[in-house]
């Protein structure tokens, strides 16, 4: 019994050399694995991976909500623009059955030419993206000039 008491010693010993101490169960030894099992090593590591995956989700779902918010802000501009375009081409139609209206007036002619120019440069500020509401009183202002010129 001695005998192989003495000849497991240094297969033991030998065991226990090789244990690295590693906690990456990649790399870790048999040893390293029951040693990090039962310390709750790995439990931990489970733990601070579950918790770095959760602060991605919610990264994930803060940037979905910021992108839903600009799509629908994209939106609403876009009907903006639609609606302020209509109010020009209404505009610049009026503009056009007052000239006609106007046709022998070569004064009121030129004025509602100017208007018209007005129009135009709204219609520029709009698409290049400027103030809606500028372009909505610049726009009021042009037809009621208009307006003041074809009663």
């Amino acid at each position: 019994m001695k005998i192989a008491t003495v000849a497991l010693a240094p297969v033991a010993i030998m065991m226990l050399a090789n244990c690295t101490g590693s906690t990456n169960p990649a790399e870790a030894t048999l040893f390293d694995n029951i040693a990090n099992l039962q310390s709750g090593e790995y439990d931990s590591q489970l733990a601070a991976k579950e918790a770095q995956a959760q602060a991605i989700i919610n990264a994930n779902n803060a940037t979905e909500g910021r992108i839903n918010q600009m799509e629908s802000q994209r939106a609403s501009n876009a009907a903006v623009i639609a609606s302020l375009r209509g109010q020009v081409a209404d505009l610049r139609a009026e503009i056009g059955a007052a000239k006609g209206k106007m046709s022998g007036n070569a004064a009121a002619t030129a004025q509602l030419n100017s208007l018209d120019s007005q129009a135009i440069a709204v219609q520029r500020d709009v698409e290049a993206g400027g103030d809606a509401e500028i372009a909505r009183a610049e726009l009021s202002r042009i037809r009621s000039a208009v307006r003041a010129l074809s009663a």
